[in-house]
């Protein structure tokens, strides 16, 4: 069993582009705003036909009065005098709007969490690096100083004892923030 534990590793994370890297590497954001493009390209085709109005292209038949048949062609438009396609291209812009805000919404989301973590990953080190310089040190001191005290028959075994486990608990919390980072 080696002497002392491994120290934390010294490279620290790339903390600073993290935010970034989310952004970019999150496939739920990537399909947002492909979702986003698509609704936009809708957007630009009702504006853009939307002088066609409804086209009804067909076959018709009829039957004269005098028994005679007919058979042909029939195509029906309509005239865009009062209807210009406006009920379209709101609905569509309606749609692109809340596809944006659901864009900037996860996004927002996505740098929250990654900052929640990042905030998470510091404390946890800070906290292992507390209790290598802080901690443990002040533990071994004190069961320096309670030996000599027992040494001396000022205090009994189980002063000594206390010291041990507190100096073996402050270890194992020690473990558990490197773990926990």
């Amino acid at each position: 069993v080696p002497d002392s534990l491994p120290d934390l590793p010294e490279d620290a994370l790339p903390f600073q582009r993290i935010e970034a890297l989310a952004i970019a590497g999150n496939l739920d954001l990537a399909a947002a705003r492909r979702q986003n493009q698509a609704l936009a390209t809708a957007l630009g085709v009702a504006r853009d036909f939307r002088w066609l109005g409804d086209v009804e292209a067909g076959l018709e038949y009829e039957v004269e009065a005098d028994d005679q048949e007919k058979l042909g062609p029939s195509i029906a438009f309509g005239l865009p005098i009062f209807n210009q396609g406006q009920p379209e291209i709101a609905r569509a812009a309606a749609l692109l709007r809340q596809s944006e805000n659901r864009v900037a919404q996860m996004a927002i989301e996505i740098r929250s969490e990654v900052r929640a973590v990042r905030d998470q990953l510091i404390r946890t080190r800070d906290l292992a690096e507390h209790y290598r310089d802080v901690v443990i040190p002040l533990n071994q001191r004190l069961v320096r100083l309670t030996l000599q005290e027992y040494n001396y028959m000022f205090i009994g075994p189980f002063e000594v004892l206390t010291a041990r486990q507190s100096e073996s608990d402050a270890y194992r919390r020690y473990i558990e923030a490197i773990r926990d980072w």
